[in-house]
């Protein structure tokens, strides 16, 4: 397999409370990202993730991480920015941290739960030079037991790095990625695939415009 080299940007997002019917829960939305991947991996992989961290204050991420399996063909590198959240200024970047061939910028509330994703980035991004923008099933609820198929999706982008083109400097959440995807489709490079429930946003719960579907698992 192509080596791949992860990014993710956060504050935050690794212990999360919430209250939901009326009973407090600890979401660990970045944790369980990080563990579905690690389970994921095989030996003929060579990832690496790279972390750009808006000082979070849920925990210490260098310490953190130091704490998540081990695995000779996966290295985590955190990288701390001090200042106001900027996703897009974070995405950039992280871009220029990476060593490998195939860059994957990934949000740090999904889950990978199959290897369909990767198959289709040997396929897409390495064969056919195309910048894959992954489909995923999101959770209403942090009990997963309604989400809804999404219709589309621009905020994870798996491309060669050489592809990568600057992103819009944001300070908030979301919409920094939009005129990337709308340049990749002009160009004719922008792919996109549903992974059904193998490519997971865990927790989504403002999405109240949806219609939401009972988990069949």
């Amino acid at each position: 397999m192509t080596p791949i080299s992860f990014v993710t940007i956060i504050k935050n997002r690794t212990k999360i409370q919430v209250s939901y019917n009326k009973k407090a829960i600890e979401l660990r939305l970045f944790e369980n990202n990080l563990r579905s991947l690690i389970s994921l991996i095989q030996p003929s992989d060579r990832w690496e993730f790279v972390i750009v961290d808006y000082e979070s204050t849920d925990v210490n991420m260098s310490e953190f991480v130091k704490t998540l399996p081990k695995k000779d063909n996966l290295e985590f590198k955190v990288f701390t920015v001090k200042g106001t959240f900027d996703k897009g200024g974070g995405l950039n970047y992280g871009a220029t941290l990476v060593k490998n061939p195939v860059v994957f910028f990934l949000d740090a509330d999904m889950m990978i739960k199959t290897r369909k994703l990767f198959d289709d980035i040997e396929t897409f991004v390495v064969q056919q030079n195309k910048v894959l923008f992954p489909i995923c099933w999101s959770y209403k609820n942090p009990e997963h037991t309604q989400g809804w198929k999404r219709q589309e999706g621009t905020g994870n982008v798996i491309q060669k790095r050489e592809t990568i083109i600057p992103y819009v400097n944001n300070k908030k959440w979301g919409h920094e990625d939009t005129k990337n995807h709308e340049y990749y489709s002009k160009a004719g490079m922008a792919h996109r695939t549903y992974y059904e429930e193998g490519f997971v946003h865990q927790w989504h719960p403002n999405e109240i415009k949806h219609i939401f579907y009972t988990n069949s698992k």
